[in-house]
């Protein structure tokens, strides 16, 4: 009861010290402006609502703009009563439906405040939230972009988990510029808090559904301001709601037919180009914002598993097209390092060997598995193209493979790599030579952090396997049967 009650004094105390720093109330205007696009979320309101004004901040300073975007509920009644009440600014808009980017844009002609952000209506904020970016704005008066702390809500349970960006914000609130620190990227427009000034006559791309279009409009917005210096608030936290019903946009857009179509060419490939065209070269902060998005679509093919791609058809065909020249616009090393989010070494390959037409093979192949009793070692490597030819030696010997399969590896409705699986005599050393090339031995695929073992230390993990010594947990279920599967 004690910690808690000294973490409630250090948090009100926080509350004071933002307070006293916090600009004058006698502006001309709004200081923030929350332009929000509404579609059929009533029940939620009443929670977007008390989490705004619950604010620590000073309430006379925000506006808010709620565009109803031909709601089929009662959120447009629901909003205009709060409209009556509400201890701030709060401007009604109603539109036919023409989604969540025309909302947006429609609220962005109205907004007066000083600093815009684009709250959505089923979300909520800390009570902090407000001031924690109006202190820190005053104290680096330089920055004109602010990445606040995504949380995400659970609904079906109320419990808190990490976002995947969450590892940006483990330094608290840090002004970091974006064209020198590659390990962060800009969060999209709903947890941004932009200079309204500087946003000008940008507007979010309507055609850029189900989504990307928020993320599009805040690197367009970066990419046109005058510095890339970033506020990163743990402070200000967003509670993103992850709905039990699985209705949200980002929920139920994972195989809509815009997601492989209009939003690769329209918003990752033309931000590319677009930045190249700027600055003759594609800054990593947007190669790595790209890379973000791009990993759930392979997450997706992975989920998938043995069932089928989300995409198939001329709509496949059309995406590994344009995802070959989004790969071109990368950089080999940003895909070798990227990190914000793990990429699978399989994806990495795709990406940087795997949407062309010519042959390719891994560098080195994985030793994942021993059997004892046979004492076998099984091998694998991944290719691109046509087969390679393959040798085996043991001591210098060659041999024959006891065991061999081809594993296709099916993404975005086409075969884009093939995983050779082998199991190999292992009483010394063996090397496996693929297009007459030795390749280094490694423990698992990642690529970025191989550790090659080379025939003599190969041979000696073996010896030790044999000679009973304690294996470690990673040894010990190395030591699975040989795999039927013969050629």
């Amino acid at each position: 009861m004690g910690a808690a009650t000294e973490t409630d004094q250090q948090h009100q105390q926080e509350r004071e010290r933002r307070q006293e720093r916090q600009q004058p109330t006698d502006a001309a205007g709004p200081s923030f402006s929350i332009v929000s696009a509404v579609y059929d979320v009533a029940r939620y309101l009443p929670e977007f609502f008390a989490s705004l004004e619950q604010q620590d901040y000073d309430l006379s300073l925000l506006q808010v703009v709620a565009v109803d975007d031909g709601s089929t509920d009662d959120s447009l009644a629901v909003l205009r009563a709060w409209a009556q009440r509400a201890p701030f600014e709060v401007v009604v808009l109603t539109q036919e439906n023409a989604g969540q980017a025309a909302a947006r844009n429609a609220g962005l002609e109205h907004a007066t405040g000083d600093w815009v952000t684009f709250t959505d209506p089923d979300d909520t904020v800390n009570a902090g939230y407000l001031s924690s970016v109006a202190a820190f704005v005053a104290r680096h008066p330089e920055v004109c972009f602010v990445s606040t702390n995504m949380v995400l809500r659970m609904e079906a349970t109320g419990a808190l988990a990490k976002h995947p960006r969450a590892k940006m914000f483990t330094q608290g609130d840090a002004l970091v510029d974006l064209d020198v620190a590659t390990s962060f990227i800009p969060n999209s427009a709903t947890t941004s808090v932009m200079r309204r000034d500087l946003v000008g006559d940008l507007r979010f791309n309507h055609r850029l559904r189900p989504n990307f279009e928020d993320g599009d409009f805040a690197a367009r917005y970066l990419m046109a301001a005058p510095t890339r210096r970033t506020g990163f608030l743990a402070s200000a936290e967003y509670y993103y709601r992850k709905r039990a019903d699985q209705s949200s946009t980002l929920q139920t857009g994972i195989s809509a037919t815009g997601r492989y179509g209009v939003v690769p060419r329209e918003g990752y490939l033309a931000l590319l180009t677009d930045a190249r065209r700027q600055w003759g070269a594609v800054p990593l902060w947007l190669q790595n914002t790209v890379l973000y998005d791009l990993s759930w679509y392979f997450s997706s093919e992975d989920a998938m598993a043995s069932s089928a791609s989300a995409i198939d058809g001329d709509l496949g065909a059309s995406f590994r097209r344009t995802l070959r020249e989004i790969a071109d616009e990368l950089t080999p090393d940003v895909v070798d390092s990227f990190t914000i989010r793990k990429l699978q070494p399989h994806w990495r390959d795709i990406l940087l060997h795997g949407l062309g037409t010519g042959d390719w093979h891994t560098p080195y192949a994985v030793t994942d598995r021993y059997d004892r009793a046979t004492h076998v070692v099984r091998l694998r490597y991944r290719y691109i193209g046509e087969p390679p030819t393959e040798q085996f030696r043991s001591r210098g010997v060659p041999l024959a493979p006891l065991h061999a399969k081809t594993r296709r590896m099916d993404f975005f409705g086409a075969t884009v790599m093939w995983e050779r699986i082998l199991w190999v005599p292992a009483t010394g050393t063996v090397e496996l030579l693929v297009d007459g090339v030795r390749l280094d031995l490694a423990e698992d695929w990642e690529t970025n952090h191989v550790r090659a073992l080379g025939a003599k230390a190969l041979a000696a993990r073996f010896r030790k396997a044999e000679q009973g010594g304690r294996p470690s947990k990673r040894e010990a279920a190395r030591r699975l049967t040989v795999d039927p599967v013969r050629v």
